[in-house]
Parts: C-alpha cells; sequence; structure tokens
C-alpha cells in the first residue's frame, strides 16, 4: 500500500523542517510548499491524502489559500489539518474557511500525527462549491448587469451550442450562467426534454459552479470516478459522464458562467477541443459583454475555429460561422462611424 501523502504548507522553514521529520516518521510521504499560492499547486500537482495549513502561511494567509482549496473542483475533496498560532489565522477563521481539524501552535508532534491519522481516512463530498464564492456580490452584480439570467433564447446564442455539438462531435452543449443558488442555460443543445424546457437546474445538478467557482477550465473524462463530482446529481439526471467547461467572464473580469461540452460516454478531452471551447467562449462573452473590444476579440476567437478546423467544416459549420462574423462586423461598424 502506497504511503500517506500528506502536503505540509507552512511559510517557517525551521517549524517546517520539526513537522516534516515528525510526520516522515510516522510513515508519511510529505511535500511541502511555504506560501498560499505554491500550496495551491502543489495540491493540484500531488494530490494529497491530507494538507496541514499553519495559519501563518504567507503569500495571501493561510484562510486564502484554504479558500482555494475549497473552491477547486480537484483539490476541494482534500481534508486540511490547520495549525493556529499567535500570529495570522486563527482557530475560528480555518474552520469557517474549511478545515476539518485545528491544533494550536506549537504542536506536539505526535498530536500532529493523531489528526493528520484520524482524517486522511475522512471522504469529503461536496455537492456544491462553496456558497460564499458563488454569492460574493461583486460576482452577483457582473452577473445581474448582463441582463442575461432568466432571458429568453436567442439565436446567436443557439448557434454557438449548436456549432460545439458539431466540432467536438458531442450530443450536448450549453452555455450556463451561474446564480446564487442555480444554474441558468442561456442556450442549450441536446439536455433531456424535462430540462431543456425548464433552462434551469438546482446547483446539485451543477459542473459549471466549478468552473466558476475555481475560475479555470474544467475538464474531466468520468465523472463517475472523480473525487468530487460522482456525487453530483447531473450524472443520474443529465447524463452528464465526460465534461469539457470553461469559464465565461463580464465586464470587470468577473465569473459569470460556463462555455461546456458534455458527453453521456467517457472520453479524453483533446486539446483542440478545449482551445475550441475557450474559443467559442469569446465568441459568448462578446454577446455577454457588448462592448468594441469583446465584439473584436469574438472575431479573432473566430478566425481561431476556422484555422483549427479549416477543410473539415460543412457547410451548416460555416453558415454559422458567417453569421457570427455578420453581427460582430457589423457591431464594429457602427461604432466606428
Amino acid at each position: 500500500m502506497p504511503a500517506t501523502k500528506v502536503l505540509l504548507a507552512d511559510s517557517d522553514a525551521v517549524q517546517a523542517k520539526s513537522l516534516a521529520t515528525e510526520l516522515r516518521s510516522a510513515g508519511y510521504e510529505v511535500f511541502k510548499a511555504t506560501d498560499a499560492i505554491h500550496t495551491m499547486n502543489e495540491a493540484r500537482r500531488a494530490q494529497p491524502d491530507v494538507i496541514v495549513l499553519s495559519g501563518q502561511l504567507a503569500g495571501g494567509g493561510a484562510v486564502a489559500a484554504l479558500q482555494r482549496v475549497r473552491s477547486n473542483v480537484f483539490t476541494a475533496n482534500i481534508p486540511v489539518v490547520a495549525l493556529a498560532g499567535k500570529k495570522g489565522a486563527n482557530t475560528a477563521e480555518l474552520m469557517k474557511a474549511g478545515a476539518q481539524a485545528c491544533l494550536k501552535l506549537p504542536v506536539a508532534g505526535e498530536d500532529l500525527v493523531r489528526a493528520v491519522g484520524q482524517n486522511k481516512l475522512e471522504s469529503l463530498d461536496f455537492t456544491e462549491a462553496p456558497a460564499p464564492v458563488l454569492k460574493a456580490p461583486e460576482r452577483m452584480k457582473a452577473l445581474k448587469a448582463t441582463k442575461l439570467l432568466d432571458s429568453p433564447a436567442e439565436e446567436s446564442f443557439d448557434r454557438l451550442t449548436r456549432l460545439v455539438t458539431r466540432l467536438l462531435g458531442v450530443p450536448t452543449a450549453l452555455v450556463t450562467l451561474v446564480d446564487k443558488d442555480r444554474q441558468f442555460f442561456k442556450s442549450q443543445m441536446g439536455l433531456p426534454k424535462e430540462y431543456a424546457r425548464k433552462r434551469e437546474t438546482d446547483l446539485s445538478h451543477s459542473f459549471c459552479q466549478w468552473v466558476v467557482a475555481g475560475q479555470e477550465p474544467v475538464i474531466v473524462a468520468d465523472a463517475k470516478d472523480h473525487p468530487v463530482l460522482k456525487s453530483n446529481l447531473a450524472i443520474q439526471h443529465l447524463n452528464v459522464i465526460a465534461y469539457a467547461g470553461v469559464p465565461l467572464y463580464a465586464s470587470g473580469g468577473q465569473p459569470i458562467g460556463s462555455m461546456c461540452a458534455i458527453d453521456s460516454s467517457p472520453r479524453e478531452w483533446s486539446d483542440e477541443a478545449i482551445a475550441t471551447l475557450v474559443d467559442v467562449g469569446q465568441v459568448v462573452e462578446g454577446y455577454a459583454m457588448d462592448d468594441d473590444k469583446a465584439a473584436a476579440l469574438a472575431v479573432r476567437a473566430v478566425a481561431g475555429i476556422l484555422r483549427r478546423f479549416g477543410a473539415r467544416l460543412t457547410d451548416e459549420d460555416r453558415a454559422d460561422i458567417a453569421s457570427i462574423l455578420e453581427e460582430k462586423s457589423d457591431k464594429l461598424v457602427r461604432a466606428a462611424k
């Protein structure tokens, strides 16, 4: 059986060396991080069984690091044993941010080893991303300012989801806006009739919420095997097995939703597929922001699609792409007058 992996996040080199020695003596494999950003990167890379997080962590602080861990679908399931001292985050702050246990510094080696042992087997089951992240006032304000929530279906958005299904060979594509307690489909192609009619679901059925919470693409070959997504009801009710989603941003850089492709069977997503979603997402943002710069970036994104697929485009693909270019170029021409 492989050794339990522990990520030790501590900016105090002397303290970290002592704690690492205790953990290794107990048979744990130890990785180190020295600041908040390094902690997130190492958590993604090493996929530890437990994170030991010092409340005195530099580079943004322990609370920020813990919030990032809990907001990312690839690390949200990792238990965290926090260490609170006279400086930095206190016990209440660390527990509120998502720690499973908190010890006071200085901590005895045997107490730390015991806490790690008690938490390493804990299975953290998250059906929803952290509410404070999704409900952040700045994000909600930016989302509402788009005036897209609960708006009628529009051909300009629908042609994008149609285009994604054809280019990527998937049954389902969505333009999703993530509200504080639900996801709304500005456009959908391929959803079961009930959900296609409602054009929304609770967050219990949402993968896209994790794209927004983590502010990065979520690429999953088989959600049934994913430690966080395996409990999401989208698998059972929407037949979401393979998922690829990229963030959509509003003016000011706030994440508001996801441009995603879905398959009902496991699949590996190619770099070409992800790049195509990014480009189509750029076009979506061009409609959402409705400004000249966004329109120009959307035209550039369409050029990327043309360059990527070239002769493989069907007449239907070309017609949809031509419509996108006409809409965006008309806007830029009007702006230039």
